[in-house]
């Protein structure tokens, strides 16, 4: 039987470039350390990655994936929980530098396995090739601006037709029952803010199936306009902080600003936003908010906000055309550094990185 792993998304696309917090992951822990990758396209990072993963996994660890939201197959970390250890492809678009070098991160570099001479020879390919990436991912971001801009609008007008006290009574209520519970040890503290859903060249992919791996007990909120849904999950994430309580904080893909899920995992609770990309199968409870709106204010702007859901979905669905040019041309970026690379070298790093990890012990 294939382990059921969690995954997350390194972080995803949006109108202002790549957006993640892959820091989070290891600063919530005073003894969390993260190995950051630096090197090329193509050289071996995410199948580096995979076989540190492979390797723990047999030793019985559960370790988390990160998936990479330009190329949804390949991978741009994990995490190691019992031993508060990460390892990260740290190179652009979601560079990470060492901030405590030593202490709290340490770099580990492929470049000692390029053949310099060999990709120098390829210098004109190369250059077009990230002229063009560049080129479809600032084409993205303009569309991913008109889609915020449109959202926005659409939510606006959600809500003037929200019913605030219904809303907070619906989140005073979630806070009494379930966040009541006598909690239990938890592998970080504070606040963890990671992907569940990432907009990527095949559309908006998400990772339900993680939720129910983190957390055995699922609220569903169901809202077909998410203002409501957005303002209990605010108010629940506040009397969380308040509990001193450790939270997974998934943000919405196309406004990371805003939540769309919390993870509770010292409850074993989780509150979940569902919609057409994100369906939890067997929920312990399902909330309809549409309840919290006035139906005479919703209907009153019914035309101008079906206008606003349509153009969304074709501003965002050109979003997804150029991400998909960018990742051809993040393609041919990949041929001449594997071609000036040697894999052995590649395989000589990754067993002094599996040796660097096993000496940070695990913990129950």
């Amino acid at each position: 039987m294939q382990p059921q792993i969690p995954r997350f998304f390194m972080g995803t696309s949006t109108e202002n470039g790549f957006c993640g917090f892959p820091r989070d992951l290891y600063n919530t822990d005073e003894t969390g350390f993260a190995f950051l990758i630096k090197s090329g396209p193509g050289t071996g990072k995410s199948t580096l990655l995979r076989a540190l993963a492979a390797d723990f996994r047999k030793k019985g660890e559960t370790v988390e994936e990160f998936s990479c939201s330009s190329d949804p197959d390949s991978l741009d970390g994990i995490h190691l929980p019992a031993r508060r250890v990460c390892v990260f492809d740290a190179t652009a678009p979601h560079v990470i530098e060492p901030q405590a070098w030593g202490v709290k991160e340490d770099t580990v570099s492929l470049g000692g396995a390029l053949d310099l001479a060999a990709l120098a020879a390829k210098r004109e390919d190369i250059a077009a090739a990230h002229a063009q990436n560049a080129a479809a991912h600032a084409r993205a971001r303009r569309f991913l601006a008109g889609v915020s801009e449109l959202r926005a609008d659409r939510e606006a007008l959600a809500t003037r037709a929200l019913d605030t006290v219904k809303t907070a009574a619906v989140a005073a209520r979630l806070t009494k029952t379930e966040l009541s519970a006598s909690s239990r040890p938890c592998t970080f503290a504070g606040v963890q803010r990671r992907f569940l859903s990432a907009v990527t060249p095949r559309g908006v992919l998400s990772y339900p199936e993680t939720v129910s791996l983190l957390c055995p007990r699922i609220i569903v909120l169901d809202d077909p306009f998410a203002v409501a849904a957005k303002a209990v999950l605010r108010a629940l994430f506040a009397a969380a902080e308040k509990r001193d309580l450790p939270v997974i904080f998934c943000p919405d893909p196309l406004c990371p600003a805003d939540p769309a899920h919390l993870l509770l995992p010292s409850l074993g609770v989780a509150f979940v936003t569902a919609d057409n990309r994100f369906k939890i199968q067997n929920p312990a409870r399902t909330l309809h908010l549409k309840r919290c709106y006035d139906e005479a204010a919703l209907k009153a702007n019914k035309n101008r906000t079906a206008f606003d859901k349509k153009a969304e979905h074709a501003l965002l669905s050109t979003a997804v055309e150029a991400l998909r040019d960018a990742k051809i041309a993040h393609d041919l970026l990949e041929i001449p550094y594997k071609s000036a690379m040697d894999f052995k070298k590649v395989e000589a790093v990754k067993t002094a990185l599996h040796q660097r990890i096993s000496a940070f012990s695990p913990r129950a």
